[in-house]
């Protein structure tokens, strides 16, 4: 999705460009344009009512996961449970953060662009009002963030990821505590 967003901003960024005297080639392109970013503004939010639910339970999983592994680790039952606990977490870290945050924020970094692409053409130059209003409606579309959503609420971006970190951490320090207090 991220792709398409930045293709959608490259071709607004060089619509305007060579096309002053061609004022009907302009607003068959704004329009392709509009109709573009309109469905991906519905792609991400059939995506996000789709996913939205199994995200969150693999949100769930992950911090439940990675929380046993720690303990695991801090027991140092052997050498060997050690570095399987060790490998498993750094795996789940590796797939959480380049295959759902990292995209996640990516999408949301290039749709964040849109209207400033947008903005930044001499648009307000061009005598079409129909141009202008197409340029104002994606503007106005933009205003709403694209985001990848777990549970419909909890944003899967960089930031959540530091922030399941963090409490993925919590969780264990609390756990740890509680079974130091009954040894």
């Amino acid at each position: 999705m991220e792709v398409q967003f930045k293709l959608l901003n490259e071709k607004l960024g060089t619509l305007f460009v060579g096309h002053k005297h061609h004022i009907i080639d302009v607003d068959k392109e704004i329009r392709k344009c509009v109709d573009h970013h309109n469905y991906l503004l519905k792609f991400v939010d059939h995506s996000n009512k789709t996913y939205s639910l199994t995200l969150l339970v693999y949100l769930g999983n992950v911090v439940f996961a990675m929380c046993v592994e720690f303990y695991t680790v801090s027991k140092q039952i052997s050498s060997a449970v050690t570095s399987k606990a060790l490998v498993y977490i750094s795996t789940i870290l590796f797939q959480f953060f380049f295959f759902y945050c990292m995209p996640a924020q990516l999408l949301a970094n290039e749709s964040e662009l849109t209207p400033n692409v947008v903005f930044a053409n001499n648009w307000e130059d061009l005598s079409s009002p129909s141009v202008k209003c197409a340029i104002k409606l994606i503007i106005q579309r933009c205003r709403k963030p694209v985001s990848v959503l777990a549970g419909g609420i909890f944003p899967i971006n960089l930031e959540s990821g530091l922030v399941t970190l963090k409490t993925i951490t919590s969780y264990y320090m609390f756990l740890r505590t509680i079974t130091e207090g009954v040894e």
